[in-house]
Formats: structure tokens, C-alpha cells, sequence
């Protein structure tokens, strides 16, 4: 197993055990944004500096390219909190772009949001997408393919 297939599964693993703890809400249309008032407010008003995870922010509502970006900028240190606020899909394509090419988070991205159809150039990523009804279920059976799949999601 490579570095990067090792780092793709940590990832995972990480964003996973925070859903499961309640840390990460599977939320449609929505990268990255603290769940409560004082997270928000918490998000906002870090101005000094502060990596993000280093500030408390409480539960977060995230789609399935949030959760990997969260579990990546905290467990690698790569964000400012004040830097966070109004995160958008290219952004969290370069933050992850070491371990996911742009493509493989497509896929992931159509698979958890349900865009295309099944005709698509991301048919199976749609169909993935039908499969799982409950947005909880589905970032959990996302983040468990990469793991099971060595750092891969294969729908």
C-alpha cells in the first residue's frame, strides 16, 4: 500500500469516527458550517491566527467533500479558522488535491449529492447515490468504501 492510499484511508477513518460521534452532520449542499450560532460565531471571529482545529465550533454540518476536507485540515493542520468561513468546492479541491485528484472527488461529490442521472458520465456514482436514501448512511457507506477499497471509492 502506498503513502497516499495510507493517507486517503486515515482520512476516512477520521471523518468517519466524527460522524459516528455526532462531531460531522451529513448535510446536503453544504461543504462546511458549523451547526450551532456559537460555532459560527466561533468560525468568524477567529482572527488571530488560530488553525482551525484549534478552534471549538461544535458540531459541523458537511457534505461528503466537507468531511474529508475537516478531517484533513485537522488532522494535517493546513487551514486558518478566519480562512474557513464560506468554503467552496474548489477550494476543498486544493486542500485535498495530495490524495484525491479532481476526478476521484467528482465522483464522490456526485455519489453523496446525487447529481447526473444514471446515463451519466458518473452513472455509478449516481447509483450509489439512489442506494442510500438517509444522507447519514450515505457518507457512511462513502467514507467506509475508501476505507474497505484501500484509499479508493469505487461505487
Amino acid at each position: 500500500m502506498t503513502k497516499k492510499q495510507r493517507m486517503r484511508i486515515r482520512i476516512a477513518q477520521d471523518a468517519l469516527a466524527w460522524l459516528r460521534a455526532g462531531a460531522l452532520r451529513a448535510s446536503h449542499w453544504c461543504f462546511f458550517l458549523p451547526a450551532t450560532f456559537e460555532g459560527r460565531e466561533a468560525l468568524t471571529s477567529a482572527t488571530d491566527g488560530k488553525q482551525l482545529r484549534d478552534v471549538v465550533l461544535g458540531p459541523c454540518n458537511v457534505c461528503a467533500l466537507g468531511a474529508l476536507f475537516v478531517s484533513h485540515v485537522v488532522s494535517f493542520n493546513h487551514r486558518l479558522a478566519k480562512d474557513s468561513w464560506g468554503i467552496d468546492r474548489w477550494e476543498i479541491h486544493e486542500q485535498l488535491k495530495d490524495h484525491f485528484s479532481s476526478e476521484e472527488l467528482s465522483c464522490i461529490e456526485v455519489a453523496f449529492e446525487g447529481w447526473g442521472s444514471a446515463s451519466s458520465r458518473y452513472s455509478q456514482s449516481y447509483l450509489f447515490y439512489r442506494r442510500y436514501p438517509n444522507s447519514t448512511e450515505r457518507l457512511e457507506a462513502i467514507l467506509e468504501n475508501i476505507i474497505k477499497n484501500e484509499g479508493e471509492f469505487i461505487p
